[in-house]
């Protein structure tokens, strides 16, 4: 009876955590992602670069690996509302093959109008994507793009009232299994 206790506390533990920041995660792993829905974003024709894709080099490596076309990556802007270090964080990652791969933050200076348009996304347990680009450079640095609208006010397409319930366009199903 003891480990049955001991395997419903863990369970209870991992299911009261609080949203993983940077410092809380190996950065080698990829995200570990539950059934999601995601809205394609509005492209635009600048490019939103990630910050710190040092301290996730690693992990884009591994991705690195698994991308086919370094042109033509789906990146997803995750907003960290619970961040310890910034409320209006918005990391991306990239997706390949159903994993996530976190590859920066998007600047500070971007961050705050980005999260304020993905937050009501954020709170329909929605993700925003779009095209990216990852790079790597003669030194092993690695640069990641978002190609996204240049004004965050036009980031989210609207949404579509339906008899059926509310449809986001661009919105489709994933489930990541883990395996």
């Amino acid at each position: 009876m003891g480990f049955f206790k001991t395997l419903v506390e863990a369970f209870k533990s991992d299911s009261e955590a609080t949203p993983a920041t940077s410092s809380s995660v190996d950065s080698s792993a990829p995200s570990a992602v539950t059934p999601v829905r995601y809205v394609t974003l509005r492209r635009g024709t600048g490019a939103v670069s990630a910050v710190g894709e040092r301290h996730y080099a690693k992990t884009l490596r591994r991705a690195w690996k698994l991308i086919p076309d370094h042109d033509h990556v789906v990146v997803a802007l995750v907003p960290e509302p619970h961040n310890l270090y910034d409320r209006n964080a918005v990391r991306m990652d990239i997706l390949v093959n159903g994993e996530a791969f976190t590859a920066g933050y998007l600047p500070n200076e971007d961050a705050v109008e980005y999260a304020r348009a993905l937050r009501p996304l954020e709170a329909q347990g929605v993700i925003g994507t779009g095209d990216g680009k990852i790079r790597v450079d003669d030194s092993g640095n690695f640069q990641v793009y978002a190609r996204l609208s240049e004004d965050p006010k036009f980031l989210v397409p609207p949404v579509i009232d339906d008899p059926q319930g509310q449809f986001i366009d661009g919105l489709f199903d994933l489930t990541v299994t883990g395996e």
